[in-house]
């Protein structure tokens, strides 16, 4: 159910050369979301997890600067119908999940991101990279679940802040 930091990349799709300007749109056949996102992210492959709570995902990708600041994606089947009427009984459980990965309690706010309810937690602390920090936002389209984490170092926090602003206010089901 939680993929969480610590993800190393393999090889990023093309090479520099993106003018920071620009725009690319994510469309992937795995993920039934689109969204804009910043031309300075590449996209690559995650290779290894170091944490990670429940099944496998059933797809990840990311969109990164390096290794250590990533837009990170991931695709999960829950046991549950997930609706925007039943979100609330949903928080505890995310909220021990994301608990048991970080060592922190967390809490979870509700939040709607292109018409699908999800939990979000801003400013969780990482285990790795040092000083690492991510955004979780957990959406639920019925009872498949997306887990978009904008993790990110001291270095590169604002560039992937902005980039994951971005993608939560342009996502939408695809």
């Amino acid at each position: 159910m939680l993929l969480l930091a610590a993800a190393l990349l393999g090889t990023l799709a093309g090479c520099g050369g993106d003018d920071a300007s620009s725009e690319k749109t994510f469309s992937h056949e795995d993920f039934a979301i689109s969204f804009k996102y910043p031309g300075t992210l590449q996209q690559g492959q995650v290779k290894a997890v170091a944490e990670s709570a429940g099944g496998e995902p059933l797809a990840q990708t990311a969109l990164a600067v390096d290794e250590a600041n990533a837009i990170f994606l991931a695709k999960y089947d829950v046991n549950a119908e997930v609706t925007p009427e039943n979100i609330d009984a949903f928080v505890p459980q995310v909220d021990q999940v994301v608990h048991q990965l970080t060592g922190s309690p967390v809490s979870g706010r509700t939040v709607e991101v292109g018409g699908l309810p999800g939990v979000r937690y801003d400013g969780v602390g990482l285990r790795t990279p040092p000083q690492g920090q991510s955004r979780l936002v957990f959406l639920f389209d019925g009872s498949v679940e997306y887990l978009v984490n904008c993790q990110s170092t001291p270095e590169e926090r604002e560039e992937i802040i902005r980039a994951c602003d971005r993608v939560l206010t342009t996502l939408s089901k695809s």
